[in-house]
């Protein structure tokens, strides 16, 4: 995902952003993976529901900020876009056939959710797993946006 966006601000210097007040908190896709596999080597874990969700809370705001700032995208800026308003726009683009959607209905309902986990609910650490922020990997992982001379104060390593 937040390459998907860096794309997308890299080509445009203001660009939409939906529920920019809602609260994310991004994981790390590999402690997913291995969240999984310890669920699959404990009996223990079946029946059981994991919220599994980083170690930050973010507005949709902040996180598209912070993925701006490390890929080096200064320049570009999300501009926060009511749904009422951009649910228009978002009905005719749903009936293009040739076209997905940048934005759909469905979709706007969705970004005006919070997306963390409950403090009530199991998750990593009852399968043992220490979650990694998303910005421990965002600077390799977006690195191919930043301009040459930006690489400057950010330590890019090639681990995954």
């Amino acid at each position: 995902l937040s390459q998907q966006r860096a794309t997308v601000a890299k080509f445009f210097p203001l660009f939409p952003i939906f529920g920019s007040d809602s609260r994310i908190q991004p994981t790390w896709v590999l402690d997913v993976a291995e969240a999984i596999l310890n669920a699959t080597r404990d009996y223990h874990t079946a029946g059981k529901t994991y919220e599994l969700a980083g170690p930050r809370v973010y507005t949709r705001k902040q996180f598209m900020d912070e993925i701006l700032d490390i890929a080096g995208l200064w320049r570009a800026r999300p501009v926060p876009v009511p749904s009422l308003l951009a649910a228009v726009p978002a009905w005719f683009l749903e009936r293009i056939p040739i076209i997905e959607p940048y934005v759909t209905r469905d979709m706007l309902k969705q970004y005006a959710q919070d997306i963390v986990r409950d403090d009530s609910a199991l998750g990593y650490e009852d399968l043992h797993i220490t979650p990694q922020s998303f910005e421990k990997h965002a600077v390799s992982l977006l690195r191919g946006f930043r301009p040459p001379k930006a690489h400057i104060g950010f330590e890019i390593t090639n681990e995954s």
